[in-house]
């Protein structure tokens, strides 16, 4: 059962980094036209998710490998989405322009991260530790 959760998670972080990477660098640098104009994207929320993107494939990596530095890497990735929530909602509070589809991807993205922590955490570390 161990090895198919690992397996199943390598398989959707790698599918998940592959599309959160191609996704961010579509709309920070205009891909495919695929901004519109009129849409107000909010730039550094799409570098998070760029830089996120790559956590996500080293974590594919780990889970498959079974490296206990994956759990390392999605906790950082989750902080970096938490922070990066926190300076979203700030620059909301400010006067900012935004699409809601960016806090509902971002709230998404923060809520994968953190399951697949947790499972990283259940599956690679916990099971290892002695308990005297």
């Amino acid at each position: 059962m161990r090895k198919i959760v690992l397996r199943c998670s390598a398989a959707f972080m790698l599918l998940f980094g592959l599309i959160t990477m191609l996704m961010s660098a579509a709309f920070m640098f205009n891909l495919f036209q695929i901004r519109r104009p009129e849409d107000h994207y909010v730039f550094f929320v799409l570098f998070i998710s760029f830089l996120c993107s790559f956590i996500y494939l080293f974590a594919a990596y780990g889970f498959f490998k079974e490296d206990k530095r994956t759990t390392i890497a999605l906790f950082i990735a989750a902080s970096i989405l938490i922070l990066a929530f926190m300076g979203l909602l700030a620059y909301i509070m400010m006067g900012g322009l935004y699409e809601t589809i960016t806090i509902r991807s971002l709230i998404l993205r923060t809520f994968i991260t953190i399951v697949f922590t947790a499972i990283s955490w259940n599956y690679l570390i916990k099971q290892e530790m002695v308990i005297w």
